[in-house]
């Protein structure tokens, strides 16, 4: 909500990096109607919008990046074919790995099942120093 992420992502991947994967521009929607007035005034170079996933058409990101949400939506699964539909070539997902107990606001716990469920079997776990010290996961599919 705050554009955090994709700061980060403009700044590892801007035109004027050493870094392979050149990413210009580097937009972000998100449902909350301040996300705009906040990534904005922080991060000027992004762009941010206000939407919902659901009303995008197909294929019109080319990488589709999803940090710690899914595991706050009740139906994850509907949540993540939507971003595989409007992705061109990628997407990557970031999110608490099996949950036990769940964390303030989550819906469910994501794991293994999950990811090969829906034919995403790319997945590396690792102990986050942030968000409460527990497993986190990054998954990536192609499309």
């Amino acid at each position: 909500r705050t554009g955090a992420g994709l700061g980060f992502l403009r700044l590892v991947h801007h035109p004027a990096a050493f870094t392979r994967l050149k990413l210009d521009p580097v937009a972000g929607i998100d449902i909350d109607p301040m996300f705009e007035q906040v990534a904005g005034s922080e991060f000027p170079d992004i762009q941010a919008m206000t939407g919902d996933i659901f009303d995008l058409p197909e294929q019109s990101w080319d990488i589709v990046c999803c940090s710690h949400t899914i595991e706050h939506i009740p139906d994850a699964e509907q949540f993540v074919r939507q971003l595989m539909r409007i992705a061109r070539h990628s997407i990557v997902l970031a999110c608490p790995f099996a949950e036990n107990p769940l964390g303030p606001d989550h819906c469910r716990s994501i794991d293994y099942e999950f990811f090969k469920s829906l034919g995403i079997l790319d997945v590396k776990v690792y102990e986050s120093q942030h968000w409460h010290s527990g497993l986190v996961c990054l998954a990536f599919k192609a499309v």
